[in-house]
């Protein structure tokens, strides 16, 4: 997973909502984690399974970028990573067919793999990359241990110490873009298509 999405990330065509590549951490666990299921003898998974997934796992991730009002990037984060965790958790633990209290365990659980810094910009290094491939590998660890037991913060996103004060600058944030609305407004049908292979507030247009 850590490498495919390395992969992902490398040819930089990954479309975006506001400041997310989304779908680069997100699609890479998503498909990897559903093909395998797929293709086991204990598959219960079809098509509906795997559509509900990737919806659930995309908003996750842009409501959680879209919820720092344009703002975690002058903090240092880089939201691809930050918030693509958790896509990357939702996505696989709908897939685990998790219940709603492990699936909270399994996003608590993602809190704690939610990286990814700006600083790749300024030697030109490929640790951007990782950023896309890291949270994939994280958010199918996270699902899997919640599957098995582990627990976590169910306050991951809203508590004090919680991921969006933590990675927010100068406290701004807007929780209600997190919930409000979730699953009849589908914020994933605003997502665009990069004009170039480049972050697209690199690009001419």
């Amino acid at each position: 997973l850590l490498l495919i999405g390395l992969r992902d990330y490398l040819t930089q065509t990954s479309d975006s909502r506001l400041l997310i590549c989304m779908l680069a951490p997100f699609f890479c666990a998503h498909n990897c984690y559903s093909g395998w299921e797929i293709n086991s003898s204990n598959t219960g998974l079809d098509l509906v399974d795997v559509l509900t997934a990737f919806a659930y796992g995309s908003e996750i991730t842009i409501r959680l970028g879209e919820a720092f009002e344009g703002q975690t990037y002058y903090q240092g984060f880089h939201p691809t990573g930050t918030c693509g965790v958790f896509g990357a958790t939702g996505g696989a633990a709908k897939l685990l067919g998790l219940d709603a209290e492990k699936i909270t365990y399994a996003l608590g659980l993602a809190g704690s793999q939610a990286a990814g810094l700006l600083e790749w910009k300024a030697q030109g290094t490929w640790s951007k990359r990782y950023q896309a491939g890291h949270p994939a590998m994280c958010g199918v660890i996270s699902a899997i241990m919640a599957k098995n037991g582990y627990t976590a913060p169910t306050t991951v996103w809203d508590g004090q110490d919680g991921f969006l004060r933590a990675y927010s600058y100068k406290d701004i944030w807007n929780e209600a873009k997190v919930y409000e609305e979730f699953g009849k407004r589908w914020e994933m049908a605003d997502t665009s298509i990069k004009v170039h292979a480049c972050c697209r507030f690199s690009a001419p247009l």
